[in-house]
């Protein structure tokens, strides 16, 4: 029985990569989802412990393009290596594709859970052909992050971690950096209050990740809500970032919007349905930004380029009406 208990554990722990676990942050009982997630990983098989182990040192494919980092590298990377927007990693878990059980290299189905800076949920997931030694995106969204063009540089956590097996008898801890653990993510910091093209904001954040893309999340007043400050507001960024290499994605709210949503701080997020789950089970939508811009490629998977798409709310009454309209180059996901 003791055997059993440290094996369902140590399954429940394998996270991140073989060089280190991570220990999910105790949440409250009423938190559905992570005790989903928990289940998920326990019931990884000891065939399926040593999948994950293989795949975490492999290099992601992208349209037959395989990636300058191994997987783990990658996750490293986000997890340690870009301040107070990087990930909290909770763990992985394998499952062999039920069509091709009966085959002795059978594909399997890879599931990398995290969390996002805003504490919210998600998940990865890739299809490892063992036959072919190849591990392809299976979701377009998640996991097609998880893949960089750029090789290790100096410095790097792939480089300042060494690679040691763990231990499938017992719990082994290991420290990054002398903390105890991993931290979850911070709460998002305060808002820097700036003048854009004549338009007051709050930058709510700015930062280039390791997947060459831009993020920025900025905050108008109402009243200067027009197509005019926010094309204006757009192409402030595409001057400030003039470099066409990289994906720049500006995201922008109205304070109603970011009222509403800054009251519910704190409060689990269901990722799928983007509502909040309050103390007594209520539940409340969050509001999405009312206008974003992308500078990007041609398709789902590009980076930079020259392609400029501009999506908004032209009444902010009606949120859920969005016109999309292109700016320069053509639609990219059309």
């Amino acid at each position: 029985m003791k055997r059993k208990i440290l094996f369902l554990i140590a399954t429940i722990m394998v996270a991140v990569c073989v060089q280190y676990v991570v220990v999910p942050e105790a949440r409250s009982q009423d938190d559905a989802k992570r005790s989903t997630i928990v289940k998920r990983m326990s019931q990884t098989s000891p065939e399926g412990l040593k999948i994950i182990e293989r795949i975490q040192a492999m290099k992601p494919e992208i349209n037959g393009m395989r990636s300058a980092k191994t997987l783990i590298e990658i996750i490293q990377e986000y997890a340690f290596n870009v301040g107070p927007y990087g990930i909290n990693p909770l763990g992985w878990e394998a499952t062999e594709k039920a069509e091709s059980a009966a085959n002795s290299l059978a594909r399997w189905r890879i599931v990398f859970h995290y969390q996002d800076y805003t504490k919210q949920y998600f998940e990865a997931e890739w299809e490892y052909d063992p036959k072919a030694e190849r591990l392809i995106p299976f979701d377009i969204k998640n996991a097609t992050q998880f893949w960089t063009n750029e090789g290790p540089q100096d410095g790097t956590p792939s480089q300042r971690l060494k690679k040691e097996p763990i231990d499938s008898g017992a719990v082994q801890q290991q420290n990054y950096r002398g903390q105890e653990n991993v931290k979850s993510p911070v709460e998002p910091i305060e808002p820097k209050e700036e003048t854009i093209a004549g338009v007051a904001t709050k930058v709510l954040f700015e930062y280039r990740s390791s997947f060459e893309t831009r993020f920025i999340e900025v905050v108008i007043p109402d009243e200067s809500y027009s197509r005019e400050n926010l094309e204006r507001i757009w192409r402030h960024y595409c001057d400030k970032y003039a470099d066409k290499k990289d994906w720049l994605d500006v995201r922008i709210y109205t304070n109603r919007s970011y009222e509403f949503n800054r009251q519910l701080r704190g409060q689990p997020v269901n990722m799928h349905t983007g509502e909040t789950i309050g103390p007594n089970g209520t539940r409340v939508r969050l509001r999405d930004y009312e206008a974003s811009f992308l500078r990007m490629g041609k398709g789902a998977l590009a980076y930079g380029g020259d392609n400029e798409l501009m999506i908004y709310s032209p009444n902010l009454d009606e949120p859920e009406k969005k016109v999309r309209i292109v700016l320069a180059g053509e639609d990219p996901f059309k």
